[in-house]
């Protein structure tokens, strides 16, 4: 980060940040080579399966996964600390069906 906004500590900030991005990219690249060598290698009559499940995954990309639940109320909740308070709500139900009436679905043994 920039202490002082002065020409000097403007270049060094810009300079870090093209080094920065020039290794991320040169380390991506050499992952990607590392793994379509590995699919090469697995390209036989024995490993095929594998082979293909590879270079599917390699031509997805990185999708991200959404983190939205809902909650009891049937809205969606996004963050990380509601999310976990969705989650927490949801077991204590579960346990309090398991403690009174007897379900097919939960059954707790203590």
């Amino acid at each position: 980060m920039l202490r002082r906004k002065t020409t000097a500590s403007t270049k060094e900030y810009k300079n870090a940040k093209r080094n920065t991005k020039q290794i991320c990219r040169r380390r991506k690249r050499q992952f990607e080579e590392n793994l379509l060598h590995e699919l090469e290698d697995k390209f036989g009559p024995y490993e095929s399966r594998e082979c293909t499940e590879g270079i599917s995954k390699f031509k997805m990309g990185f999708q991200p996964r959404p983190n939205l639940y809902e909650d009891s109320n049937e809205n969606l909740v996004a963050g990380e600390q509601q999310v976990l308070h969705v989650w927490a709500e949801y077991f204590k139900g579960l346990l309090k069906k398991g403690r009174g009436e007897s379900s097919e679905y939960c059954i707790f043994w203590y």
